[in-house]
């Protein structure tokens, strides 16, 4: 039991970590893809 338990503790915390950059590298797109939608290029017609 103890050892089961330690177990997934190591394995959450490491899943944590790349869990995070995707996180954060996602958010970077989402605000790059919202940023460029609200601000659209000048020579794109309207």
């Amino acid at each position: 039991m103890t050892v089961s338990s330690c177990t997934t503790h190591s394995l959450v915390r490491d899943l944590e970590q790349p869990i995070d950059e995707a996180a954060r590298l996602n958010a970077t797109i989402i605000t790059t893809v919202i940023e460029a939608n609200l601000h659209p290029p000048k020579s794109e017609p309207r």
